[in-house]
């Protein structure tokens, strides 16, 4: 009989935390005045840490997971058209999202 208690029940908190750290990173990024290029890379290492971490603690419920992802990348694609954004930034969600199903 095993203790369902563990040390590490921590580690859930702070994997998505620091998702949500980079999607605040990246929101200020955005408003920042620097290259486009550099936001974009800022943009899809924050998808997809941010995607990771929720398909890593919600393992067990994949079709959650795909409606977290798929709502995620609608608002991302909604706002970088409401920004009008260059192509690229919609490339980085391609590979954010590539990587995130990778991961998994």
């Amino acid at each position: 009989m095993a203790s369902q208690e563990s040390p590490y029940n921590f580690v859930s908190f702070l994997r998505v935390g620091y998702g949500i750290i980079w999607l605040l990173l990246c929101s200020i990024i955005y408003r920042a005045k620097i290259y486009d290029w550099l936001k974009a890379s800022v943009l899809t290492s924050s998808l997809a840490t941010f995607m990771i971490g929720i398909g890593v603690q919600l393992f067990e419920k994949p079709i959650i997971v795909g409606l977290i992802m798929f709502v995620v990348v609608a608002i991302s694609v909604f706002l970088l058209h409401r920004m009008k954004k260059q192509w690229y930034h919609y490339y980085s969600i391609v590979i954010s999202m590539i990587a995130t199903l990778f991961y998994l």
